[in-house]
């Protein structure tokens, strides 16, 4: 057998043998980690859930139309983000060069620009079915931890008439509930949500915050392009 072939069966295998213990797993024994494919497929009439890239082309457009970059800024940002660069220093400074004459780096119109992008959530559910399979999880004791910026779950299980909340790394304490299986219906944003931009992970050093977090340590992140998760491990003290 070639190389790669070999390769390829070994791969195989190890996702077979992980799907069979997956299967004999109880729903209160899962963690979910929702990424951008969920959000993506749920919403594919927004380009900027699609992915990293695509969320800071869509906040470099609407900047542009809401005229709080100077045309040449704009070009500039739309090349940096079409070459292969680091996307979080991209974004870091995007951010900055928003607010040149403060030191707040995620000013009050960079939330004009997020709910630009983000406008609407609830009318653009177009395959709610992932979703409705998310809750039913949920429902039966599975925790759920996000890398998204969105609430489309949180939007859509309200619709359900769930009592849904959106949780991030800031508030401890709930966060601490959430691991502890005590919020059934919170969802925790480990990267922040796009309602609160100061909460968001959007830099070097934000991202450097949550991985060295002490309440949650993310290990095995393949990074910023792929928003993948390998492990989770909670310390409750």
């Amino acid at each position: 057998m070639e190389p790669s072939k070999k390769s390829t069966f070994k791969s195989e295998q190890k996702s077979r043998k992980f799907l069979k213990s997956l299967i004999r797993k109880q729903p209160q024994e899962l963690l979910l980690v929702i990424g951008t494919g969920v959000s993506a497929a749920v919403a594919p009439g927004i380009p900027a859930l699609c992915s990293w890239r695509s969320c800071i082309e869509a906040v470099i457009e609407a900047a542009d139309q809401l005229e709080v970059l100077h045309p040449g800024d704009v070009a500039d940002f739309r090349q940096k983000v079409s070459k292969d660069r680091d996307l979080l220093v991209v974004a870091h400074d995007l951010i900055r060069k928003m607010s040149p004459r403060t030191g707040d780096a995620k000013p009050n119109f960079f939330q004009d620009c997020l709910m630009e992008v983000f406008d609407n959530l609830d009318q653009h559910i177009q395959h709610p079915a992932v979703l409705h399979s998310i809750l039913q999880l949920m429902e039966r004791g599975t925790m759920v931890l996000t890398t998204n910026y969105d609430n489309l779950l949180e939007i859509f299980g309200q619709q359900q008439h769930k009592a849904m909340e959106s949780l991030d790394l800031k508030d401890k304490d709930k966060v601490l509930q959430w691991a502890k299986g005590h919020l059934r219906y919170g969802v925790l944003h480990i990267h922040g949500l796009y309602t609160d931009p100061c909460g968001m992970v959007l830099d070097p050093s934000g991202y450097q915050e949550v991985t060295q977090d002490p309440e949650v340590m993310v290990c095995g992140f393949k990074g910023w392009a792929s928003f993948f998760v390998e492990e989770l491990w909670w310390h409750n003290g």
